[in-house]
């Protein structure tokens, strides 16, 4: 007895069965359908193959290529591709290329406006050398024309365009605005120096000079410069390496450069060991720059032909004196050490002394030390200046000279926008220095509040500064003149008061109205 297996003719669902149902009637589980087991009623059994095995040759399922097709030649169409396009020249510009192109013309127009408006008297680029200005002139044509290029490149007729109007404009502003010079005022007088001015030698010591000094040096320097004439070398003798670094320093200053000099060491002049310095572009001649040198030399001579200045240094003018001395305001000595510290050629050895008589009520070599201080004014800037000033108040001696120099460097410094010092300030109006109404108007503007005690002291010339500019203050500015004038107004303040009293609403009318009546009041 063996099984079969079967499937309902309805749900097609297969049951496994003995073969001796065959015939009879049964009902399927699943879906209770009646029916006779027969051979139509019998599940087809699918064999399993295990791996190995071939249930057929894999030959009957191979296609075959029909002999007609099988021989038909191939043939392609070719097909006709559009050309690449540039997504740049289609697309709008980016905001990197619209940096890019803004970036580099704003950058070109900077550098134009600062030759237009930095060149005058007094300006950024006073004294800057002609070749710095090509360098940037050149390194910002470059930069802009690369930007501006990259910039447009959707339109790159009129970014070419642009770019050579720039450049054009550029490439012309260190022949329009070339070097300019800031006027040195200078009180040298050859006379009162006692130089040798050695010019002409014999022809063999001047060989075996060059020679020992290695003044080839110095030649290559002459041919090299920008400026040929400008070029200074001072040979120094008995100089020690402690104090190098200030004589570099003081001739820097005394040269009115910024440069830092060339030094060669190990040079001789006449078998004494020498050291040689090397400025590149001074701004005083020769003869000058020796009477600067004379500070702190024994004896110089002045090489114009090679353009040299040979110094015995004295070595005791660089030595620093006697704390006790210069401290002590008791000691007899307190001045006059002071007075050789001032004329000392290291910056802090003369800030040190500024400073000290500043605070000293102990006046003694009056003329001579007030003399000084106006020396260093006149070639001191920054802060020691102010320190100076304020030095002077103390010292100051009538027609001594300092109203004028102070004066008028506090009129420089208002001409190129600088702050002033407020030692300029109370020397001018404690020395009851005249006509400086400008200069109180000028730094009251800056801070009304903090300058108005000022005008005050100043008084009539507090006065005479803000008739002249009352018209053009605004009204935080002309209620602090009100409030001045009606202290120390005079009747010639009235008719400027007036014209502002008609221009003048609420609380300023009112200001105005009462300084007039305040001024009225005192005749």
């Amino acid at each position: 007895m063996s099984e079969i297996k079967i499937e309902c003719p309805e749900c097609r669902q297969s049951f496994d069965v003995t073969d001796e149902l065959m015939g009879e009637p049964v009902e399927c589980g699943n879906c209770q359908h009646h029916f006779k087991i027969s051979t139509e009623n019998q599940a087809k059994v699918v064999r399993d193959y295990f791996p190995g095995e071939k249930a057929h040759n894999l030959e009957v399922f191979q296609r075959k290529t029909p002999e007609a097709l099988a021989s038909a030649p191939v043939e392609f169409q070719a097909a006709d591709y559009a050309q690449f396009s540039d997504p740049n020249t289609v697309l709008p510009v980016g905001p990197m290329r619209l940096i890019c192109i803004f970036g580099g013309i704003l950058g070109m127009g900077l550098v134009i406006l600062l030759f237009v408006l930095g060149s005058g008297q007094g300006g950024i680029l006073t004294d800057v050398p002609d070749g710095k200005r090509w360098f940037l002139v050149g390194f910002t044509a470059l930069i802009g024309s690369l930007l501006v290029l990259y910039g447009f490149v959707k339109y790159r007729i009129l970014g070419v365009v642009l770019t050579l109007l720039f450049v054009g404009g550029l490439v012309a502003m260190p022949i329009v605005y070339p070097e300019r010079l800031t006027p040195v005022a200078s009180s040298f007088n050859p006379d009162e120096m006692d130089l040798e001015v050695h010019v002409d030698l014999p022809g063999e010591d001047v060989m075996r000079f060059k020679s020992d000094l290695g003044y080839t040096t110095v030649e290559t320097q002459i041919k090299e410069a920008e400026h040929p004439e400008r070029v200074i070398a001072f040979a120094l003798k008995r100089a020690k390496p402690v104090h190098l670094e200030t004589i570099k320093k003081y001739l820097a200053q005394s040269l009115i450069t910024a440069e830092i000099p060339r030094v060669y060491e190990g040079r001789r002049i006449k078998e004494e060991p020498a050291t040689l310095l090397i400025y590149n572009n001074a701004r005083i001649p020769i003869d000058e720059a020796a009477t600067f040198a004379k500070k702190f030399a024994d004896s110089l001579q002045v090489r114009e032909d090679l353009q040299l200045i040979e110094i015995d240094v004295n070595v005791d003018s660089l030595t620093t004196t006697d704390a006790k001395e210069i401290t002590d305001e008791n000691h007899p000595n307190y001045h006059a050490k002071n007075l050789v510290e001032l004329r000392s050629i290291d910056p802090t050895r003369q800030a040190a002394a500024i400073q000290r008589l500043g605070n000293t009520n102990n006046i003694k070599l009056r003329s001579d030390i007030v003399t000084q201080l106006i020396v260093l004014l006149t070639h001191q800037s920054g802060e020691q200046r102010a320190e100076i000033v304020d030095t002077l108040r103390t010292w100051a001696i009538p027609d001594d000279g300092a109203d004028e120099v102070i004066t008028q460097q506090a009129r420089e410094r208002m001409k190129v926008g600088m702050k002033l010092p407020e030692s300029y300030l109370q020397y001018l109006v404690e020395q009851n220095v005249e006509s400086i109404g400008d200069i109180l108007v000028y730094a009251w503007a800056d801070d009304v509040i903090v300058y108005e005690e000022l005008m005050l002291t100043a008084g009539e010339r507090a006065e005479e500064g803000l008739l002249n500019v009352l018209s053009e203050l605004d009204n935080y500015q002309l209620e602090s003149a009100a409030s001045i004038l009606s202290k120390v107004g005079s009747p010639v303040s009235i008719p400027a008061l007036s014209e502002a009293y008609e221009k003048s609403k609420g609380e300023l009318k009112k200001s105005l109205k009462a300084t007039i009546d305040e001024i009225q009041s005192r005749r």
